[in-house]
Order: C-alpha cells, then sequence, then structure tokens
C-alpha cells in the first residue's frame, strides 16, 4: 500500500471553508467531490515531493479508501485542499490540521470525553493536542453522535467495552 508523505492527513480523516474563522456550514457533511479534491491536493504534493514519488492513482486510491464523506467537515476539507496545495516540499501536513478553527461541537467531545474518563477511570487521551486538533476534521453530525457514546455508554467490563460498541457503531452507520 502506498503510504505518501501527505496521506498523514487522509489516515487521520480515517482514524477517529476556506475562511480561517469557518462558517454556520463548517461542520456540514463533505462531499465526494470535496474528498476526492483533497486526496487530489495530498497526491500532488505527494508525488512533488516524496521521493521516490508514488504512483499517482495508487496514491488517490489509498487516499479514498475507507474514507466516508459523511464523517469529514466540509469547511474542514475545504480549507485542507487550499493548505495542502501551498505545502513546500519541506513543510509538515499536520499544520495543516492544527489550522484548522475551533468549533464549539468539538469542545462538546472533548468535555464529554474527559467526563467519561473521571466516571468510568477511563484511559481515552482527551488531553492529547493530537487528538484535540484532529477532531476538526469531522463533520458535526458525525462528532454529535460520537459525544452520545462518551455520554452515554456505561464503564468497561471484562466482557468489553460499550464506548467501543458505540463509537464502532457509530463509525458504521457514517461509512
Amino acid at each position: 500500500m502506498v503510504n505518501p508523505r501527505g496521506l498523514g492527513i487522509a489516515a487521520g480523516l480515517m482514524a477517529f471553508a476556506v475562511g480561517a474563522c469557518g462558517g454556520d456550514d463548517f461542520g456540514a457533511a463533505a462531499s465526494q467531490a470535496q474528498v476526492d479534491s483533497l486526496c487530489d491536493a495530498i497526491c500532488d504534493n505527494s508525488v512533488a515531493c516524496d521521493d521516490p514519488p508514488p504512483v499517482r492513482s495508487e496514491c488517490i486510491d489509498s487516499c479514498q479508501a475507507g474514507i466516508s464523506p459523511e464523517m469529514l467537515a466540509a469547511g474542514a476539507i475545504d480549507q485542507l485542499v487550499e493548505c495542502v496545495g501551498d505545502l513546500a516540499c519541506t513543510d509538515d501536513d499536520q499544520a495543516c490540521v492544527d489550522a484548522l478553527p475551533e468549533q464549539d461541537y468539538v469542545a462538546d467531545v472533548i468535555a464529554a470525553c474527559t467526563a467519561y474518563n473521571a466516571r468510568c477511570e477511563g484511559e481515552e487521551d482527551c488531553a492529547d493536542p493530537d487528538f484535540q486538533t484532529n477532531l476538526r476534521l469531522f463533520s458535526e453530525a458525525y462528532l454529535n453522535a460520537i459525544n452520545a457514546c462518551y455520554t452515554d455508554a456505561a464503564c468497561p467490563t471484562v466482557d468489553g467495552s460499550p464506548l467501543d460498541d458505540c463509537t464502532a457503531a457509530v463509525g458504521d452507520d457514517f461509512s
């Protein structure tokens, strides 16, 4: 599988608006065309910068694999396309994610995650800056569903983790 340098953004999109201030529709679900544009920008950068360069078609296929537009924030994708297109070969693509504006619905998920940890002695890494920043990639609807998992899931037992079950089900719903 091709793993171009710029695909770090795409990997972040699968793991859990051009204006910097976002907008009312920043968190709306992205379209397939927006995801395609992002993969084009990532792969154009990788072909130009990686040594050896990836095969562009394989890069595009790898980037698009498993990415559901409904999970992603349209405004974030638009901003990433512009940012990735402007990256120099020596730039870190994480800077594009770091530049995404904060959204209230992201703060709600972080608060719910923190409360879950306190309630369940959980080990979710809610305070990790990369976790918090990468949440900005996701649509409001997707994060509201994840928020409900943190809020409603019972604490883990020896039989498994209701939180993991819930977040997996949300992922299935949005794929």
